[in-house]
């Protein structure tokens, strides 16, 4: 019997005519209805519930397949009508949660892709948490979400998979947020957001992997054993950083008062690009380096960023930038002008994307 059907880019104009084939065809599981823009949100209160006792529908697309702004009620008596859904797509319909209180759970429900709607503020995302106790997978990219707070409520640990790729997450102290909200979190998606956008693609999956480190699959990649390693590092670095100038004032004798030889890369598109060797003193903070950078290579201060390259043996796998973005933390805390076996390593120059 037929398990899957696409009617989508047709003229439907009522959720009875659209949902048919689920009441005709009982072994039907998937259904796409999507892009049929005459189809009319209002007519889902005339659905009986359940649509029918031999029903089996588990997935349902519907992205684009409103002629008006769909509501959370709407979308409730949906549910209810077809209890076996577990899939529930819902792209760009409007829908705006502001006003959301659940009125029923739908444990059945493991998936659900709400992109391209109008959800606004992380509130509004935590009342999907009550609603869909057991899901598994919630993607709510391109929605204007500019921030994220836990508030002592989490999704349950059941969800692994998060999209938040093309909202307006900017700060990174927003991912040990989601980390609370969503203990389980095995796979996170951030593309295309000021997050991951003000850092290289290399540099930032490294900052989101120390503040999630838990991630097994970032922005669609498996997490690999060196990317780990660097996070771990970075990580490390920064708890060093973070002792402030008591601990830089007691380390004289691990090696402040050294010069070393440091290989400055400028790539910066409005400075003067190549490389430059100087002796630096360990002490030497990271915004006095970017001063004697803009000397150097003529990009000003405030557009620069700089990363750490470690040095590598021949042959092996390349060390991953890590953002010197603290400005008063000291070159020595990189591993620089340390003097010892295991120091070495470049800075890099790159601009500030605007």
């Amino acid at each position: 019997s037929l398990v899957e059907l696409d009617i989508s880019s047709n003229d439907l104009s009522s959720w009875t005519e659209a949902l048919f084939p689920a009441v005709a065809l009982p072994g039907l599981l998937r259904l796409d209805i999507s892009i049929n823009p005459k189809l009319n949100p209002l007519t889902i209160k005339d659905l009986p519930s359940p649509l029918s006792p031999s029903t089996h529908l588990e997935a349902l697309h519907a992205s684009t397949s409103a002629s008006e702004k769909m509501t959370w009620a709407q979308i409730e008596c949906l549910v209810q009508s077809i209890p076996s859904l577990k899939e529930l797509n819902l792209c760009d319909v409007g829908i705006e949660l502001d006003s959301i209180t659940p009125s029923i759970v739908a444990p059945n429900i493991k998936m659900l892709v709400l992109e391209h709607n109008n959800l606004s503020t992380w509130e509004d995302v935590m009342k999907l948490a009550s609603f869909a106790p057991n899901l598994e997978v919630l993607f709510i990219s391109a929605n204007p979400v500019k921030q994220i707070t836990f508030t002592n409520i989490a999704f349950s640990s059941s969800l692994k998979e998060l999209n938040l790729s093309k909202t307006g997450i900017s700060d990174w102290k927003d991912l040990e947020q989601l980390g609370k909200c969503c203990p389980g979190l095995k796979s996170l998606r951030v593309q295309e957001t000021p997050l991951v956008m003000s850092l290289p693609a290399i540099a930032a999956r490294i900052k989101v992997l120390t503040l999630l480190p838990q991630l097994e699959t970032l922005n669609g990649s498996p997490v690999r054993s060196t990317e780990r390693t660097e996070a771990e590092r970075l990580k490390q670095l920064e708890l060093n950083s973070s002792k402030g100038s008591s601990d830089a004032a007691s380390s004289s004798s691990s090696g402040s008062g050294r010069f070393g030889l440091v290989t400055i890369h400028c790539m910066a598109a409005s400075g003067k690009q190549g490389a430059v060797q100087q002796r630096l003193p360990a002490s030497m903070t990271v915004g006095e380096v970017k001063r004697l950078c803009q000397k150097l290579f003529g990009v000003e201060v405030v557009s620069q960023k700089l990363f750490y390259k470690e040095k590598v043996e021949k042959d092996s796998i390349g060390a991953f930038p890590v953002p010197m973005d603290n400005d008063r933390m000291e070159i020595r805390q990189f591993g620089l002008c340390t003097g010892s076996s295991a120091s070495g390593g470049s800075i890099v120059l790159e601009e500030e994307k605007q």
